[in-house]
């Protein structure tokens, strides 16, 4: 898990893995796994942007304003 400031008013949150991937069937906007609705629940609270690379594993690119702290 990577937290960075990609600039003054927005962080990116990374989070990756080497595994197998999700199945290419795998809704991400209504998905049935407790974990992506807490990924897709979280990403609203931060008022973000969801994003996923599935190249070799698994990332998930969360990026939100830092004022989302406040």
């Amino acid at each position: 898990m990577i937290l960075t400031a990609a600039s003054e008013d927005r962080c990116h949150l990374t989070v990756k893995d080497n595994g197998v991937g999700f199945p290419p069937d795998i809704e991400f906007t209504n998905p049935k796994s407790l974990g992506l609705q807490l990924i897709n629940v979280l990403t609203e609270q931060l008022e973000g942007n969801l994003s996923f690379n599935m190249d070799k594993g698994t990332e998930v690119n969360i990026s939100f304003p830092i004022e989302s702290f406040n």
